[in-house]
């Protein structure tokens, strides 16, 4: 199982759906609030990140989004969640 970081927010049901998914797993992750100052600065600081979710005025995502340890690569939408419901996330986090 890869090591990974689920970035999430309050409120969000798609955030919930997942870690509660990978909680049932028992995958070992942790978790990073998008609304927190500290995370936030993480975020804008990592070139992986604000490459492929910023521009000019704002960075944007899709929660909940998937930070693989290993590689620094982000994930999310239809990489993590498709019409098979997890089929995605468990071959991306290698859960099978």
């Amino acid at each position: 199982m890869k090591k990974f970081v689920l970035l999430t927010r309050p409120g969000c049901l798609s955030c919930e759906e997942v870690r509660t998914y990978l909680v049932d797993k028992a995958a070992n992750f942790e978790e990073w609030n998008v609304e927190s100052k500290i995370i936030i600065d993480r975020l804008v600081n990592d070139p992986k990140f604000s490459k492929k979710f910023c521009d000019i005025e704002e960075c944007y995502s899709s929660l909940p989004a998937i930070r693989l340890a290993d590689t620094g690569e982000y994930y999310f939408g239809e990489d993590l969640v498709d019409f098979k419901r997890f089929y995605a996330l468990d071959r991306l986090l290698e859960l099978e």
